[in-house]
C-alpha cells in the first residue's frame, strides 16, 4: 500500500485533469492550486514520518531482534510470530525511507531503477498481506491454546516450519507481482484489503470469545499475545479506511482535501505501532523485562541466560510448619518439582 494512491493525482500529474473549481470555496482552489499546496507540506510530513521516525523504529527494532536472538527466553512459544512480525516492519520502515528518496529527493527515471522500485513496492504490500496473516495465527493459536490448554496446534518445530511456508510463499508471490503488474494499481492492493478483512472479522470474533469465556483473567501471563494482534488490527484499521475511499469512492472535492491532508496521522500510527508491541512485551512479559532490565544495568553476566526466571515470587520454597499441606504450599513446591 503505498501513500500516494489518489486516481485525480495521477490524473493531475499526467496532465489529463481539467481545472475544477472547488464548491464551498468561492472558486478560489481547485485540484491544481490545491496540489501545489498539498507538495510542501507532504514533504515536511514525510520528512518526519517516512526518515525520522522509520529511523527511530529500525533501530528499536534491531535491538529488539538482538535480544531475541541473544536470550533463548525469548525464543518460546509464540514469540515466533512477534519476531517475524518484527522483521517484516523493519523491512516496511526500509521502504519508506527509500520511497521518500524516491519521489522527493532522487527522481529517478531509470528504467532499472524504476524496475527495483517496482519491485520493492510489491514486496511491500505482500509482506504487509502477511503481517496481517501472522498477526491472525499469533491470536487464533492463542486462543486454541488458552481455550483448551492441553491442546497446541503446533509443536515449536511445526510452528517455524508453518512460519517459513508463509514467507516463503508471499515472497515468491511478490517476485511475481513485480514482474507481473504495475507498481500502483494492480491486484496487490485488493489481496491488501481482502486478507485485512478476514484478519478484522477473525479478530472481532475472538474478541467477544474471549470477552465471553474471561481468558485474560485466567491466563493474564500470556494475554500480553492477544493484545499484541488487537494492537495491529487498531493501528492499521484507519490507513486501511483512508485508503479504500481514496482508491474506491468519488467523495467530492472536500473530503478528498480532508483526506489527503490528514492522512498522516494513520501512517503516523501504523508507522510507530510496533512501538507500542514493544510496550505491551516489556510490561506483561516477564522474560522481556528481565532482558532488558539486567542489559542495561548490567546486573549479571550475560554469556548465558539460563538462571533468568519467570517470577520471583514462586522462588520461595520455605512450607511453615502451621500451613503444611495447605493449597498455596502444595501449588509451590509442585512448581519446583
Amino acid at each position: 500500500m503505498t501513500d500516494n494512491t489518489s486516481s485525480f493525482w495521477f490524473a493531475i500529474n499526467n496532465g489529463t485533469m481539467e481545472e475544477e473549481e472547488a464548491d464551498g470555496f468561492g472558486g478560489i482552489l481547485d485540484y491544481k492550486s490545491a496540489y501545489s499546496y498539498w507538495v510542501p507540506f507532504t514533504f515536511v510530513v514525510s520528512v518526519i514520518k517516512d526518515v525520522i521516525l522509520s529511523f527511530v523504529m529500525i533501530v528499536v527494532e534491531s535491538f529488539a531482534i538482538y535480544l531475541f536472538c541473544r536470550f533463548k527466553k525469548l525464543r518460546q512459544n509464540l514469540n515466533i510470530y512477534i519476531f517475524n512480525m518484527c522483521f517484516l516492519d523493519i523491512f516496511a520502515q526500509w521502504k519508506s525511507i527509500i520511497e521518500f528518496f524516491n519521489s522527493f529527493v532522487l527522481f529517478s527515471s531509470s528504467s532499472k531503477c524504476d524496475r527495483c522500485f517496482c519491485f520493492i513496492i510489491q514486496m511491500y504490500k505482500c509482506s504487509l498481506a502477511l503481517y496481517y496473516i501472522l498477526s491472525l495465527c499469533l491470536a487464533l493459536e492463542w486462543f486454541v491454546i488458552s481455550y483448551s490448554p492441553h491442546f497446541s496446534p503446533f509443536s515449536s518445530c511445526l510452528r517455524i516450519t508453518f512460519v517459513v511456508i508463509l514467507n516463503s510463499s508471499f515472497l515468491a508471490l511478490s517476485f511475481f507481482a513485480s514482474f507481473c503488474v504495475d507498481c500502483y494499481c494492480n491486484w496487490t492492493e485488493t489481496l491488501i484489503y481482502g486478507v485485512y478483512l478476514i484478519f478484522i472479522l477473525n479478530m472481532i470474533i475472538l474478541n467477544i470469545l474471549v470477552y465471553k469465556s474471561e481468558l485474560k483473567k485466567l491466563y493474564s501471563h500470556t494475554s500480553y499475545v492477544f493484545e499484541v494482534s488487537n494492537m495491529v488490527a487498531i493501528s492499521f484499521f484507519f490507513l486501511i479506511t483512508y485508503h479504500i475511499f481514496i482508491s474506491y469512492f468519488d467523495i467530492g472535492f472536500v473530503f478528498d482535501m480532508i483526506i489527503l491532508f490528514t492522512i498522516f496521522i494513520p501512517q503516523t500510527l501504523a508507522h510507530i505501532h510496533f512501538l507500542m508491541i514493544i510496550l505491551i512485551l516489556f510490561k506483561y512479559n516477564i522474560d522481556v523485562r528481565n532482558v532488558l532490565t539486567r542489559h542495561f544495568r548490567g546486573l549479571e553476566e550475560f554469556n548465558d541466560d539460563q538462571f533468568l526466571t519467570k517470577n520471583v515470587v514462586n522462588c520461595n520454597t520455605y512450607v511453615h510448619a502451621d500451613n503444611f499441606g495447605s493449597v498455596e504450599d502444595t501449588r509451590r513446591i509442585s512448581s519446583f518439582i
